[in-house]
């Protein structure tokens, strides 16, 4: 429920402001929206404090709103250091700085959703290579944003199936199909030919488009994702990208079987089960100033920012080996400055692997490419967090498989104790009310542990396989 902003004169009551202020969380962030003469001259949070009251008093009151207010606690209302010093007392004593400062960005993204996008028309670019499965649904979901974008690309890549006549069964609404021609550069030549097709020989993208979305032919968009990107990028102009927040698509498409019968198999369905908590899990810690690497499911990028690569090469890099464009992009922007970042908010549903084999090979490809991109470009100021998180990952997963064994074997040996068991129920509580919304069957399975520490395993496995084949292999392939 909306707490209700406070009049005047319940303001000038030391004992209605106090039985106010406990439920009016939003007041510590108000120092922020005082005016500025305010909060230059009057040193100390209980000033600047007592000022945001005073102004929230004035802008209750038309008569008083005319008539400026002097920068001393002495100038407020009635009663107005009681007011100021409840405030002081009651906010000082309870925050702490990184819990305000968290608040503040919650604050500022709830502000950037709210706020329209200022425009600048967006081209659109989906890559597809025998999509004729899904492509339908992604270009629906395109079609129904409520912020429709000016260009709408699909990039038929070699596809041997009907894909480009589905396509152009929406030539109607806007949407343009092309083929490419001997590309042997994958995703990344399927996205520079629809970059090419934008800009017309011309070197530069048009001077109406102001951002290219990219993303996968088996992606699917919450109805409002280009509006809030759009805003974001808006309301941040050193921001080069901003990237999707991707979550598990309810009813992945899967040819062969079929996912009705993949999902009766009890193996299969863990894993797809497993799949979802993992994406979720993620997308809700994409609110990063700096992420690792740009969704390819989905990206909205300045033009600007792509204009600035095709000074001096495509767009993306269109070498052979590349298997991961979206993270070698991602570190070309941020060589070059430009903020990378992602916000949960954009969300993008993709599909889920149905087999432990796809599973692997997607992963392995990912890990790969990434590590053979970074041996490439060495220790540089837009690789160095990207370095540190895959150490992290390669030392911690041991550790804590370790800690967990000798956990166990201390209580085989001296038995089970009420206090041991603390920990492990405390983590399994935790574990299960993050995915309380995905419903109780994915409740119940955090609960056990155990298939978490078995998805575990199997992570741990493609991470170091790919880490070692990037080392001392030279193969690399998209199968």
């Amino acid at each position: 429920m909306r707490t209700q902003r406070p009049s005047a004169e319940s303001l000038s009551q030391p004992d209605a402001a106090r039985s106010t202020i406990g439920s009016w969380p939003s007041l510590t962030c108000l120092a922020d929206q005082a005016d500025p003469a305010v909060a230059r001259t009057s040193p100390g949070r209980s000033a600047v404090l007592a000022a945001a009251v005073a102004r929230l008093s004035r802008s209750s009151s038309p008569e008083a709103a005319r008539q400026p207010i002097e920068p001393t606690i002495a100038t407020l209302p009635a009663q107005p250091a009681a007011v100021s010093e409840a405030v002081a007392s009651q906010v000082l004593q309870q925050r702490n700085k990184p819990t305000v400062q968290r608040f503040r960005r919650r604050g500022r993204r709830r502000k950037m959703l709210s706020e329209p996008a200022k425009g600048g028309q967006i081209a659109v670019i989906v890559p597809a290579h025998n999509e004729a499965a899904g492509i339908e649904r992604t270009l629906v979901s395109l079609l129904a944003q409520s912020l429709r974008p000016a260009r709408l690309i699909v990039v038929s890549d070699n596809s041997a199936d009907p894909t480009p006549n589905l396509v152009r069964k929406y030539a109607g609404r806007g949407v343009e199909v092309v083929r490419t021609v001997n590309n042997n550069s994958r995703k990344a030549g399927a996205l520079n030919t629809g970059i090419r097709w934008l800009c017309k020989g011309q070197g530069s993208l048009p001077a109406g488009i102001q951002y290219v979305f990219t993303m996968d032919a088996d992606t699917e968009l919450d109805r409002q994702f280009l509006e809030k990107a759009a805003r974001y990028m808006d309301r941040h102009p050193e921001a080069g990208a901003v990237s999707a927040a991707c979550r598990g698509r309810a009813t992945p498409i899967v040819t062969g079987d079929g996912w009705q019968r993949v999902m009766k198999r009890p193996f299969l369905k863990w894993l797809v089960m497993m799949q979802h908590i993992e994406y979720d899990r993620v997308a809700y810690t994409r609110a990063l100033s700096h992420v690792h690497t740009m969704s390819g499911a989905g990206s909205l990028i300045r033009a600007k920012a792509l204009n600035s690569l095709l000074t001096d090469r495509d767009a993306f890099d269109p070498r052979p080996d590349n298997l991961v464009e979206d993270f070698e992009l991602t570190v070309e922007l941020k060589q070059r400055g430009w903020k990378v970042t992602a916000n949960e908010h954009l969300i993008a549903y993709t599909d889920l692997m149905p087999t432990l084999g796809m599973l692997l090979r997607q992963r392995q490809r990912w890990v790969r490419g990434t590590a053979d991109e970074l041996r490439r470009r060495g220790w540089t100021k837009a690789t160095w967090y990207s370095k540190l998180l895959m150490l992290w990952g390669a030392l911690a997963m041991p550790v804590f498989y370790m800690m967990m064994a000798h956990w166990v074997s201390v209580m085989l040996r001296i038995g089970i104790a009420p206090r041991s068991l603390v920990v492990p129920i405390s983590v399994c509580l935790v574990y299960s009310w993050a995915v309380r919304h995905l419903g109780w069957r994915y409740i119940l399975l955090e609960a056990l542990f155990f298939p978490e520490l078995a998805y575990g395993i199997i992570r741990y496995y493609w991470f170091i396989s790919a880490l070692l084949e990037s080392r001392f292999s030279s193969r690399r392939s998209w199968a």
